[in-house]
């Protein structure tokens, strides 16, 4: 459950950095996201989200990598 835990958090720890990017960075994914918003460039807007989802998508994969290799008694599905 522990590790359930932190996966869940890990995903919710992203969600907040780019929610922060959104509103308030200078530099990262929030702000090229927004900067597309402002300037009606839908394309860099998709790039983003596109970026934005790959690494949750890649961070999750890398953790129940972990997490397999740390809990090999159980079925983790």
């Amino acid at each position: 459950m522990i590790i359930s835990g932190l996966r869940i958090a890990l995903g919710s720890a992203w969600a907040t950095v780019v929610a922060a990017e959104l509103v308030v960075a200078t530099a990262g994914f929030g702000f090229v996201i927004m900067s597309g918003y402002r300037n009606f460039e839908s394309d860099i807007m998709a790039v983003g989200m596109v970026l934005v989802a790959l690494i949750g998508f890649i961070m999750n994969f890398l953790f129940r990598k972990v997490e397999e290799r740390a809990i090999r008694w159980g079925d983790i599905d």
